[in-house]
């Protein structure tokens, strides 16, 4: 993400927040570069890392999401991710499909999911993505504090960053959500 000095100040002050409000504990062993050197995706406020996390939970888990037909666990996918993320979540995407297997213990949460509790798999499934794409990051114990409760798996880096830069190219071309 290409940021003015600006924009970067402010993502590094609203993290620097973040650390003390979360993990507290890590915050003498920062400095500013390694706030700067931070994903931008930390300084985001509440609703748009919770939309983040259930997207990104989306295309991980886009092979299990393909086979609901029920309308209400659909709608509430929908609503989670937006209109152009479910589009891509819909469409096959080869390679990167192939390696979004979600574990089985996630794949049979989702298959008994009520609509009610569709968001909360997504975002647990985004948060383990977030966290495998921060690898040995001296920020990983605050990613962890922000995320939403992880589903109990963990995604490779390489998947992790995969799928980050599938959702930035999706959301880049401008396509509405």
């Amino acid at each position: 993400m290409n940021t003015g000095p600006r924009e970067r100040r402010q993502q590094r002050a609203q993290l620097a927040r973040r650390v003390l409000a979360h993990a507290a504990h890590v915050a003498t062993a920062l400095d500013w570069d390694t706030l700067d050197d931070g994903p931008a995706w930390l300084s985001l406020p509440e609703p748009a890392l919770g939309e983040l996390q259930c997207r990104l939970g989306a295309l991980l888990c886009a092979p299990a999401l393909r086979l609901w037909i029920d309308r209400p666990r659909v709608d509430a996918a929908r609503a989670a991710v937006g209109t152009a993320v479910w589009q891509a979540v819909l469409a096959r995407s080869g390679a990167t499909d192939e390696a979004c297997s979600p574990c089985n213990a996630l794949a049979l949460a989702l298959a008994r999911a009520s609509a009610a509790h569709v968001e909360a798999l997504l975002r647990g499934a985004g948060a383990a993505v977030l966290l495998g794409s921060m690898e040995s990051n001296v920020l990983a114990p605050v990613a962890q504090a922000l995320v939403a409760p992880v589903t109990g798996f963990a995604v490779e880096p390489q998947l992790a960053c995969a799928l980050m830069d599938r959702l930035a190219a999706l959301l880049a071309q401008g396509t509405p959500s």
